[in-house]
């Protein structure tokens, strides 16, 4: 089986993606939002586009059922509930509820991601339960970095580089281009300390800025939250929670 990156969902095409195992990478912050979101029991997660989708979404649900989240600039959006910080996802605030997600990078990338088989959100926080997920498929794999508006972004090749670590123990995949290959290269030079790399990372500095900087401690943490995210149909669902659906 083989195994390709992409540095941001910009290349991708329906073609590409099809028939492939998709996983998006979007470190800081949606993945990790996702998957605290996940774990403290939200019902599920409908990413969309942009801010008029989601506002758009709202009017078709249950108000008291629905949470609006979403951030610009890494700053909630006006006239929504949440933002994309993790910390504001407990599970007193989101379980039971239907998440509408906009976030400037992640759920764009996951949207890109739709025609593939199976479409995955991974993060450091979900690593190896993530890991462990594909390894059950005999299909190609294609790592999605969400990155910083269409660019390349430290934090999530680095991340799609650990996925690719630990996809290469035993001799069912390879690498086979260029893009997995450097994000490769990248996690076994660095590989013995996430959050110092993150904290590297344009957006992470960015994020500091604002305030954030427990997001940055909450994103490295490897394997602190053991959810498979999903996208099936136009929600993102834990799959461990629905494997009588048929997803996993």
């Amino acid at each position: 089986m083989k195994v390709k990156l992409y540095f941001s969902p910009q290349p991708l095409t329906e073609a590409k993606i099809r028939g492939k195992v998709a996983i998006v990478v979007d470190v800081l912050r949606a993945s990790t939002t996702i998957c605290t979101a996940i774990q403290n029991g939200c019902r599920e997660i409908i990413p969309v586009a942009t801010v008029g989708d989601a506002a758009a979404m709202r009017a078709n649900l249950d108000r008291d059922s629905v949470l609006v989240c979403g951030e610009r600039e890494g700053l909630k959006i006006e006239g929504f509930d949440l933002g994309n910080s993790p910390a504001e996802y407990s599970e007193q605030v989101v379980r039971n509820k239907i998440l509408v997600f906009a976030s400037t990078n992640g759920s764009r990338a996951i949207l890109k991601c739709a025609a593939s088989s199976l479409t995955l959100v991974c993060g450091f926080v979900n690593l190896s339960v993530i890991v462990d997920t594909v390894k059950k498929f005999d299909r190609d794999v294609a790592i999605v970095c969400a990155g910083k508006q269409g660019n390349f972004s430290l934090e999530d090749t680095f991340c799609g580089g650990a996925i690719i670590d630990r996809m290469l123990e035993g001799d069912k995949y390879e690498i086979s281009n260029d893009a997995a290959q450097v994000a490769h290269m990248l996690y076994k030079n660095q590989s013995e300390s996430v959050e110092s790399v993150l904290n590297q990372a344009d957006h992470a500095r960015y994020l500091i800025g604002l305030g954030f900087g427990g997001d940055i401690i909450t994103a490295a943490t490897v394997d602190s939250i053991g959810v498979v995210p999903v996208l099936s149909g136009n929600k993102i669902v834990d799959a461990q929670k629905h494997k009588r659906e048929g997803m996993i």
